[in-house]
């Protein structure tokens, strides 16, 4: 998904999911080896299908983001109503965020965790609301001028390397920046490359075909039933499990990721601090709120 910038949307939720960057806070490093030592491995979290990589240590946790998502839809709310007495309707809202996963569903290298897979599927769920919901696309557009475009929120905007929020190009870019750069190294590294081959053949040895996309992406048939289409997802999730893909791809990355963090790590360790601020800020508003 392409990045792009905005406000906070109150209905679609101004989050965007980054894949690539767009812009460049300063000179990266010289072009990591491509064979870098694996030092520190990534950490798979299996219930969530999630990854966790170095750089994420300077970006906000999982939690973090759901306490500071609830504590924007407590200020929207509060703003819609014109008090901070929020409504039962209002404080159930709000405290759908502290229970969703905003990173669940990571398939970094492609998919993986085939228990998973074959319960939940391969879409996200569905985002909560920040803020009340619309009757209509004018009185939407009314509450995201008057409520969703406040200091207090810009203040409070998600500091992560997959979630970009609001015009955060001297806090969140250069983390987004690096990943991608450490991106980019790994697909350049052999011993990724290989992986993705070495899965390909899995995959293609059942019977399914895959794209030439590097990763070996499933070539989805658009004749397939959706049981059938779970079945191909769960094959490729399959052979990434019992070939150890995800961990060994991860691990890759993280070694990558490891270069540009000795080389920006005053700049990151400034990043995390903001994060820190920003999610103190947060839990006071859910405090004072009632909501935790």
């Amino acid at each position: 998904m392409p990045r792009t910038r905005g406000r906070l949307s109150l209905l679609a939720l101004g989050l965007v999911f980054a894949t690539a960057a767009c812009a460049s806070p300063g000179d990266p490093p010289e072009t990591p080896p491509a064979l870098v030592p694996l030092s520190t491995p990534a950490v798979l979290n299996w219930a969530t299908a999630s990854i966790t990589l170095p750089l994420d240590a300077f970006a906000m946790s999982g939690p973090e983001i759901q306490i500071v998502l609830a504590a924007q839809s407590t200020l929207v709310w509060q703003c819609a109503l014109g008090t901070t007495e929020l409504t039962p309707p209002a404080a159930e809202s709000v405290t759908a965020w502290l229970t969703y996963e905003p990173r669940a569903s990571y398939w970094l290298d492609g998919l993986w965790d085939a228990p998973y897979v074959a319960q939940k599927g391969i879409v996200p769920p569905r985002f909560p609301t920040i803020g009340p919901a619309s009757d209509s696309p004018a009185a939407g557009q009314a509450l995201s001028r008057n409520c969703g475009d406040t200091p207090e929120l810009r203040d409070l905007e998600v500091i992560d390397r997959l979630i970009m929020q609001g015009d955060q190009s001297s806090v969140t870019l250069p983390l987004m920046f690096y990943a991608d750069h450490a991106r980019a190294d790994t697909h350049a590294d052999p011993r990724w490359v290989a992986l993705m081959e070495e899965r390909a053949q899995c995959v293609q040895s059942h019977g399914y075909a895959t794209e030439d996309d590097g990763l070996g992406s499933l070539k989805h048939d658009p004749s397939w039933s959706q049981e059938q289409t779970l079945a191909a997802y769960i094959t490729m999730a399959t052979c990434s499990d019992d070939l150890g893909t995800a961990q060994k791809a991860a691990d890759i990355q993280a070694a990558h990721e490891q270069v540009y963090i000795q080389a920006h790590q005053a700049e990151l360790l400034e990043t995390r601090h903001i994060a820190e601020e920003r999610v103190a800020t947060a839990t006071t508003i859910l405090q004072d709120a009632g909501i935790i």
